[in-house]
C-alpha cells in the first residue's frame, strides 16, 4: 500500500515542476511533465531516445528556449511539497537508470538536477538570514553531491549542454569567485552559444544581490550581444535583461538602466523568429508598457488580443493599467 501511494503522488501530485528563473507557461510545464511520467515509469529506453533527439536537434518551444533545460526540470520533485519517501524514489529511479546506461550522458546530468532541488528542499525559498542551521547544512551537503556527480562523470556529461547550466547553478550556490566562474561560463557559450540559460544565470551572479553590480552586467550583456549580433541581433540584449528584470524593478529603462531601443528590437527580432509564442508577445507588451512606449504596447497588446499570459507581466492589475493607457 505504501508503496503504491508514494507511486501514485510521483506521478499526480508534483507539477508544476521548480523552475529557476523561468516562466510558468503550459508548453514548458507539459513537457517537463512528459519527462517526468517517463522517470515515473522507469521507462529508461524513452527517456534516452527523448534527451537524444531534444538535444542532437536543439530542439525548442515556440519562445525559442530549449526543450532540454525543461526535461531536466521533470527529474525531481517540487521543493517543498513531497515528503522525503518521494524525494528517495526519484534517486532510487535515477540510479536505476544509470545502472542500464552508464554511458550516456543524461542519467548523470538527470540525477545532479536532483540534487540541486534537492538543495532547495533543505533550504526553502527564504532569505538567507531565515534558513536555519539544519537548512544550510542540506543545501550544501546536496550541492557538493551536484557537483561531484558532474565532475565524476565530466567526460561523458560535458557531451550535454545543460552540464554546464547546472555547473552554473552550484557556482552561484557555493560562492564561487569571479574568475572561476567565468572560466566554467566562457567554456560553456563556447561549446554551445545559443543556450540561453547560461546568459540567464550568469546574469543572476552579476546582479548586486549577489557578486556584481549594474555594471558588470552591462558589461557583460554588452559583450554578449557583440559574440553573437551576427546571428541573433539583439536578442541576448532582450532576453538577458527580461531574466535580470528583478535588478531594476519600475526604473528598468531609466535613464544609465537598459536601452528600451536595443531591447525594442531584440524583441522584434524574436518574434520575427519565433512567431507563435504568446508568451513572447505578451512580455514585449509589458516591456513596453514599462518603457513608456504608448504605440508599440498599442501594437503589441492588439496582436495579442484575447491571448494573454499573465505570467508574463508583473500582475493582473499591471495588464489592465497598461491595456488602459494603451488603448484609451
Amino acid at each position: 500500500m505504501k508503496i503504491k501511494i508514494i507511486t501514485l503522488w510521483f506521478a499526480l501530485m508534483l507539477f508544476p515542476v521548480y523552475t529557476y528563473a523561468t516562466s510558468p507557461d503550459i508548453e514548458y510545464q507539459a513537457f517537463a511533465r512528459k519527462a517526468n511520467l517517463l522517470l515515473s515509469n522507469a521507462d529508461f529506453r524513452a527517456l534516452d531516445s527523448l534527451a537524444n533527439s531534444i538535444r542532437k536537434n536543439k530542439t525548442r518551444f515556440q519562445d525559442g528556449r530549449w526543450k532540454l533545460t525543461a526535461f531536466y526540470e521533470g527529474m525531481h520533485p517540487t521543493p517543498g511539497q513531497a515528503p522525503k519517501a518521494v524525494w528517495d524514489l526519484y534517486e532510487h529511479r535515477i540510479n536505476q537508470w544509470i545502472g542500464q546506461n552508464k554511458n550516456a550522458p543524461t542519467p548523470y546530468i538527470a540525477l545532479a538536477s536532483f540534487y540541486i532541488a534537492k538543495a532547495w528542499n533543505a533550504r526553502g525559498i527564504d532569505y538567507a538570514y531565515s534558513v536555519s542551521d539544519e537548512g544550510w547544512k542540506g543545501w550544501f551537503q546536496n550541492l557538493s553531491l551536484a557537483e561531484k556527480t558532474l565532475n565524476d562523470n565530466a567526460a561523458i556529461g560535458k557531451s550535454c549542454p545543460h552540464w554546464y547550466a547546472l555547473m552554473q547553478t552550484i557556482a552561484l550556490g557555493q560562492g564561487w569567485d569571479e574568475d572561476r566562474y567565468e572560466h566554467l561560463f566562457k567554456e560553456a557559450v563556447a561549446k554551445e552559444p545559443t543556450y540561453y540559460f547560461y546568459y540567464f544565470y550568469k546574469a543572476n551572479f552579476y546582479q548586486s544581490r549577489w557578486y556584481g553590480d549594474k555594471n558588470k552586467l552591462k558589461k557583460f550583456v554588452d559583450e554578449s550581444v557583440k559574440s553573437t549580433f551576427e546571428k541573433e541581433g539583439y536578442t541576448l540584449y532582450a532576453r538577458i535583461y527580461w531574466a535580470a528584470e528583478r535588478e531594476f524593478g519600475r526604473t528598468m529603462f531609466a535613464p544609465g538602466n537598459v536601452d528600451w531601443s536595443k531591447m525594442k528590437a531584440g524583441f522584434e527580432f524574436i518574434n520575427e523568429t519565433y512567431p507563435n509564442s504568446i508568451w513572447n508577445q505578451n512580455a514585449f507588451a509589458h516591456f513596453a508598457c514599462l518603457a513608456g512606449d504608448k504605440s508599440t504596447t498599442a501594437k503589441t497588446l492588439k496582436k495579442i488580443g484575447r491571448d494573454v499570459n499573465l505570467g508574463a507581466w508583473s500582475s493582473p492589475q499591471e495588464f489592465k493599467a497598461c491595456k488602459t493607457w494603451a488603448l484609451h
